[in-house]
């Protein structure tokens, strides 16, 4: 039937299939389906060029230190793909690695990749990064430095705050595009 979502009545006893939006979907308009991250998702008899896909779903990587509290390493909701903060910890350890900005920010790049890797991305997928650094003033150079020669142009847009941070020089979480499945 024209102008509704692919038949069903939910998934796992949530709510029925929802879509953004109004009227006819045209095709490749995308059906948002508020299901558990832990569900399997299955839809038959789907409109042609219509794609459905979970709102949220939760990656994690053992590459990457364990959360701290309650949230997810990575969360992609659509075609976005959202990290946590991360900080400059040894995933192996759970120890601050190095005492410089420079080493720092390499750690904390290396643990971002590392969870941009479990949602199958890449720096070249990143559209936006958050920096948090303990001195702006002190440390943006050194940050940046080692910042430019892991990420890939065109560079993502930025934002670079100074923060109290607790024990830490630099924090960043990024945000992706996940490329249309």
């Amino acid at each position: 039937m024209a102008g509704r979502p692919p038949t069903g009545s939910g998934l796992g006893g949530v709510a029925p299939f929802e879509r953004l939006g109004a009227g006819t979907p045209a095709r490749g308009a995308v059906w948002f389906v508020p299901v558990p991250i832990t569900e399997t998702l299955l839809v038959t008899g789907r409109a042609p060029g219509v794609t459905v896909v979970p709102m949220r779903e939760a990656f994690q990587s053992d590459q990457a230190p364990e959360p701290g509290g309650s949230y997810s390493q990575g969360i992609a909701a659509g075609d976005l793909f959202f990290t946590a903060g991360m900080g400059p910890i040894d995933p192996a350890t759970g120890q601050v690695v190095g005492e410089t900005i420079e080493e720092q920010t390499a750690q904390v790049l290396d643990n971002l990749e590392a969870i941009l890797a479990a949602a199958g991305l890449g720096w070249g997928d990143v559209v936006k990064v958050t920096t948090h650094l303990q001195e702006l003033h002190r440390d943006f150079a050194g940050y940046d430095k080692v910042y430019r020669s892991r990420l890939v142009e065109p560079f993502p847009v930025r934002t670079t705050v100074g923060s109290q941070l607790m024990n830490i020089l630099v924090e960043l979480d990024v945000v992706a595009v996940r490329p249309s499945r």
